[in-house]
């Protein structure tokens, strides 16, 4: 099964906004950076994927997918769901016979969590990742066979899991420990330097030590 991925991420003023009381512009811009550095290193690591594209409205983001050597779509209009569909048509015209989504914010995301999912989906034609909170959907894995609304957003599982029922088909839920964690909160960011994971000042990537996940998820 012939993988292409898709990396969303947002235009930098605007992502990661819950965390502006706690952190400055510049400090979100750099998380964003990090933990889609992050993201990329997992799936070129997991051999699982052919193609790898990055997806934002913000050339500054585009510029720095194709420096890490993935495909830079530029989307100009809409919010997440019509940047995915522009991902959708990029990976029918690579050829690909599956398309997975990650967002671009899990750092403890492991390369054999992202195999695992691309091999879960030639059995099944729809696999979800769950936010630890079981409400939100932080990973996607479509057989392009099958044209599935995106749905992404508060509560996106259950519309995920009804949408595809809508088609005929019973999602595999796949639950790993660094695709539940994703960083939208004050929270989660603690969790990030309660495990020495990345503080503001750091520039560089760090690494969780063997075996370990923020709050155990």
């Amino acid at each position: 099964m012939r993988t292409a991925a898709i990396v969303p991420v947002n235009i930098l003023s605007a992502a990661k906004s819950r965390l502006a009381a706690h952190l400055s512009p510049t400090d979100r811009r750099d998380l964003v950076f990090w933990m889609g550095n992050h993201v990329l290193a997992s799936l070129k690591a997991s051999g699982m994927v052919e193609e790898v594209a990055v997806v934002s409205p913000d050339q500054e983001v585009l510029r720095w997918g194709e420096e890490r050597g993935v495909v830079p779509l530029y989307q100009a209009d809409g919010g997440l769901n019509s940047g995915l569909q522009l991902g959708r048509v990029w990976a029918r015209s690579q050829g690909a016979d599956a398309l997975l989504v990650l967002l671009g914010d899990l750092p403890c995301l492991i390369p054999d969590e992202v195999a695992e999912f691309v091999r879960r989906g030639t059995e099944r034609a729809i696999v979800l990742a769950p936010d630890r909170f079981e409400r939100g959907t932080n990973g996607l894995l479509v057989q392009l066979s099958l044209d599935l609304p995106f749905a992404f957003g508060e509560g996106s599982l259950e519309r995920y899991r009804s949408l595809a029922e809508q088609a005929g088909e019973t999602p595999d839920i796949y639950r790993a420990p660094g695709m539940a964690f994703d960083v939208d909160s004050f929270a989660d960011l603690s969790m990030l330097y309660e495990f020495g994971i990345w503080m503001p000042e750091d520039r560089d990537e760090l690494s969780l030590p063997a075996g370990s996940t923020p709050g155990g998820v």
